[in-house]
């Protein structure tokens, strides 16, 4: 257990990967009540914030998709992002981007394909 790093964001909160510093670089997100950025695990070890519109960068971006919602990233952008630059996505993280999304915009969009998106 020595050698178990918890990383933190700018703003002082945990992230949601903690351990070795990753081989590569990876999506991680922080473990508060409200995003403004997502955040990468360099190799190093250094933590770099990941603004959302980044993700509008991606010319591999699918047609129609939101890159977030008040806050909130879209867990597709995110995903599409991460495999447009070769970055692996903390899967803690990802489970909390879902979470949040199926709460937070979905519960709130009477359209029922704003997750159905997510599980096809």
């Amino acid at each position: 257990m020595d050698n178990v790093i918890i990383y933190y964001s700018e703003n002082g909160h945990p992230l949601s990967y903690w351990g070795v510093p990753p081989k590569g670089e990876m999506i991680v997100a922080e473990l508060y009540m409200k995003w403004y950025t997502l955040h990468i695990i360099k190799p190093d070890g250094t933590v770099e914030p990941l603004c959302y519109y980044e993700f509008e960068e991606n010319p591999n971006l699918p047609k129609g998709i939101s890159c977030e919602s008040n806050h909130v990233p879209n867990p597709l952008a995110v995903q599409a992002y991460a495999d447009w630059k070769g970055i692996q996505i903390c899967t803690e993280g990802m489970e909390l981007m879902i979470g949040r999304w199926a709460q937070e915009v979905r519960c709130k969009d009477p359209a029922p394909e704003a997750l159905d998106e997510l599980f096809t």
